[in-house]
């Protein structure tokens, strides 16, 4: 059985591909999303890329929204629950370019 988790990443790419028009599911996203709520919080939140309180706030106002940021508010979270969470090892990363400061 899909996790609650990928049910919402095929709506909101289904929305995306039709224009944001607020059509993916009968009754609208927000509809969708009462029920979506329900089932995510029932799975184990170490199983989630994203607190299900982060997805709610990103999509509050969807129905009120313009279609511009109905799609810019789609893209950002679904590029958030796709994204691979950030390490402490990250800085690391620029700290390795102080290398080449040694040539000037």
């Amino acid at each position: 059985m899909a996790s609650a988790y990928d049910k919402l990443r095929r709506i909101l790419t289904l929305e995306c591909e039709h224009g944001c028009q607020d059509r993916a599911v009968i009754g609208g996203l927000q509809r969708f999303l009462s029920y979506w709520e329900k089932e995510a919080r029932d799975e184990p939140p170490d199983a989630h890329p994203l607190p299900v309180d982060a997805v709610l706030e990103a999509l509050a106002g969807y129905e009120q929204a313009d279609t511009e940021t109905r799609r810019d508010t789609i893209i950002r979270l679904l590029e958030r629950m796709t994204s691979p969470p950030s390490t402490a090892a990250a800085p690391a990363v620029s700290e390795e370019a102080s290398p080449e400061d040694d040539d000037a």
